[in-house]
């Protein structure tokens, strides 16, 4: 075979595949609450800040996470769980996890040694309405799994 012609043929094989990765049909990847495609809301709690979600899709979940920061000014450890809810363009809860974070336990800052934070991430099968909204609260109830909001 000639190499000439395997050089090219890898070559524009190369093309191919970094055209397909950066088209904007290819959501995989793609921050969609950054990019417009959904609305985010993140709720701090008294104790805990809550950053807003990052919403990516993934096949056919979607992957929402972000962090979760003790506040300077509490004191204990910041416990407890988060509520991740699935909003229409009217205001309606329409489907809702319960997840934890990572680690469980937040201490309290000590001065001079920087924020303590934790992490989570939801991975749910949720198809997005038009103007839809994710919003992610700490929830100071008893952990209750997925569920579905019925109207």
């Amino acid at each position: 075979m000639n190499t000439k012609h395997l050089s090219i043929q890898f070559a524009t094989s190369v093309l191919v595949s970094g055209a397909m990765l950066l088209s904007p049909g290819c959501q995989s990847g793609q921050d969609m609450g950054r990019s417009g495609q959904v609305h985010v809301e993140a709720i701090d709690h008294k104790s805990l800040d809550v950053s807003k979600p990052s919403v990516r899709q993934d096949g056919a979940d979607l992957v929402i996470s972000g962090t979760i920061r003790k506040q300077p000014q509490s004191s204990g450890p910041g416990i407890g769980h988060l509520h991740v809810e699935l909003v229409n363009a009217s205001g309606a809860v329409l489907q809702r996890t319960t997840i934890d974070w990572t680690p469980p336990s937040l201490p309290p800052q000590r001065p001079g040694r920087g924020g303590r934070v934790a992490y989570y991430t939801a991975r749910v099968p949720w198809a997005l309405p038009q103007n839809a909204t994710i919003r992610v609260s700490v929830a100071g109830d008893s952990h209750t799994n997925t569920a579905s909001i019925r109207e």
